[in-house]
């Protein structure tokens, strides 16, 4: 409190002009920075920090310790961090993944949070997205199948008797456009 605001309640403030707001002080005697005007800071990754690093790098460098089994046992390495974006909302994690149908997706990306959260002391979000890339044909550069962007190969197997086994197999092929 200011030296001017006389002692006593609100009532007798009152009569001197200097009534206080009606809000009570929070139980840990200090008002939370948003309600004095100060917010939260949005997180800069590219200025140093106290110990001299960029915040951008030691997120990184946390995020390389995170696997992707059985893809990588580092994701900024392999391209699966495939950016850093930070603003009012916190940070965002881009994540690129090779295949939509990753096990253990769930666990993946909350070993992701977990350990960005870590490292910054704010909300941490996910942007994750799939990118399946195409077989890149033989050695020579030539495609192994002209014409033929996808191919489903279904086989089967069955066991017999006295050696005798009965085998079968299906290709199939499915061009392009």
């Amino acid at each position: 409190m200011s030296a001017n605001i006389p002692p006593g309640n609100n009532e007798e403030r009152q009569e001197h002009g200097t009534r206080l707001p009606d809000v009570a002080p929070p139980p840990n005697g200090s008002y939370p920075p948003a309600m004095l005007g100060f917010g939260k800071k949005q997180l800069d990754l590219d200025t140093p920090g106290k110990d001299g690093g960029v915040m951008r790098s030691r997120i990184l460098a946390a995020l390389s310790k995170v696997p992707c089994p059985p893809i990588t046992d580092d994701i900024v390495e392999a391209g699966i961090v495939a950016g850093l974006r930070a603003d009012k909302d916190g940070l965002t994690v881009e994540l690129l993944l090779p295949t939509p149908a990753l096990k253990a997706r769930k666990a993946f990306e909350q070993s992701v949070t977990e350990t960005a959260k870590g490292v910054v002391d704010v909300d941490v979000h996910l942007d994750v997205k799939s990118k399946v890339r195409a077989s890149s044909g033989s050695p020579d550069g030539k495609q192994d199948l002209p014409g033929i962007a996808n191919v489903i190969l279904v086989a089967s197997g069955k066991g017999g008797v006295d050696g005798l086994y009965e085998r079968g197999a299906a290709a199939l092929f499915f061009p392009h456009g």
